[in-house]
């Protein structure tokens, strides 16, 4: 089995926890899949000496698509050098505006929750965020926090 497939399958097996849905009304991707079969193993993520990846992430309270996201983070060993920005969008809706301008995300994917940004990249949807977060942890590359006064292209 190649490295990145055992990455996804301890994601898979890590997810099945069972996400409960909150009764708080969020925006769904309509992309996004309600399904948790990641198939990532967190246990064989690393960050290179002196890297680290930081991670700016907007969720919603009670929307699963952020709680498998959730999970995921909250899966990362914790000798990956990994910084995660949480904002909850309904007490942060002028920096998630923001955000999604200085990220040129399109009209129809605004408002959608969960939406990651790594870097100059940014991912709306579970499955995405998750890729997203992945690739970068494995570039082996340092990815600073991106900040909205700064240009990302």
């Amino acid at each position: 089995m190649e490295r990145s497939e055992a990455i996804r399958l301890a994601i898979a097996l890590g997810m099945m926890g069972g996400i409960v849905a909150g009764t708080l009304v969020y925006v769904q991707n309509p992309t996004a899949s309600d399904d948790t079969d990641w198939d990532v193993d967190v246990s064989e993520l690393s960050t290179e000496d002196n890297t680290s990846v930081c991670v700016v992430f907007f969720y919603s309270p009670g929307c699963p698509h952020c709680g498998n996201v959730e999970e995921f983070l909250a899966a990362v060993p914790d000798d990956v050098n990994l910084t995660v920005q949480r904002y909850e969008v309904r007490k942060e809706p002028a920096r998630f505006d923001r955000y999604l301008e200085a990220y040129d995300v399109p009209e129809s994917d605004r408002g959608s929750v969960p939406a990651v940004l790594v870097g100059e990249e940014y991912a709306i949807g579970d499955r995405p965020a998750i890729e997203l977060i992945v690739n970068a942890i494995e570039s082996g590359k340092t990815v600073r926090c991106p900040a909205v006064n700064e240009t990302t292209s």
